[in-house]
């Protein structure tokens, strides 16, 4: 089943008197399960890609559909709806809150989503636990380390039980063996929930590891 279809995207930025185009003519399908990479290297277009796909950004032309919905027609409010309840972000310098413990981290979307604090708290925790890390629910991100961050991370992208999850470069900032770990943790998760993972990485060994790559060279899909 389809989930995403993106018809002819194209992505421009105007600085000034000069145009830079970054994305051109981007035509891709995502079935509903699937375990993918888009792969280019810097300045490619792979950020802007999942940016789009994320409802972070909009395409300066073509349409972009999310499980048959038009994105590219939704209000900024359609939009951050979209973005808590169906898409998970992980990214490579994790974004999780100094100021709040590994706990509070995940459980922060569903305050956002309108649950109240038990019960985020009671569905952050179980996460945690899964992910091995019931012993530093109360430890804040500087107490950390690179691997437990990243997990805290990934729990927070599914805790509001998402249809997708993208993740930015998420071994980036990763040592070798924490990195395989990770990568072993997102198969894990979509071969027993059906969560469709895009992930967007520079690394072919990465990208190797996926069901299917899509690959961008200069802003456009190569074949």
């Amino acid at each position: 089943m389809e989930l995403i279809r993106t018809e002819h995207i194209s992505r421009s930025f105007t600085i000034g008197n000069l145009t830079h185009q970054i994305l051109t003519d981007i035509c891709i399908t995502v079935q509903k399960g699937e375990f993918l990479s888009i792969i280019g290297k810097s300045g490619s277009g792979k950020t802007t890609l999942m940016n789009i796909l994320g409802c972070l950004d909009q395409p300066t032309s073509g349409s972009y559909f999310l499980e048959g919905k038009e994105i590219s027609k939704l209000n900024p409010d359609e939009l951050a709806t979209i973005r808590n309840n169906q898409i998970g972000f992980i990214f490579q310098t994790f974004n999780l809150l100094d100021d709040l413990t590994a706990l509070d981290n995940v459980a922060l979307p569903l305050l956002y989503a309108g649950s109240t604090k038990k019960e985020s708290r009671v569905r952050a925790q179980v996460l945690l636990q899964a992910l091995d890390l019931d012993d530093r629910l109360a430890h804040f991100p500087k107490q950390l380390s690179g691997g437990q961050r990243q997990r805290v991370a990934i729990a927070r992208a599914l805790v509001n039980q998402p249809s997708l999850i993208l993740a930015d470069e998420p071994t980036g900032n990763l040592d070798s063996k924490t990195g395989v770990q990770t990568m072993e943790i997102f198969k894990k998760l979509n071969a027993e929930h059906g969560i469709t993972f895009i992930i967007v990485t520079h690394d072919r060994e990465i990208a190797h590891q996926t069901q299917r790559t899509i690959q961008l060279v200069d802003g456009k899909v190569v074949v």
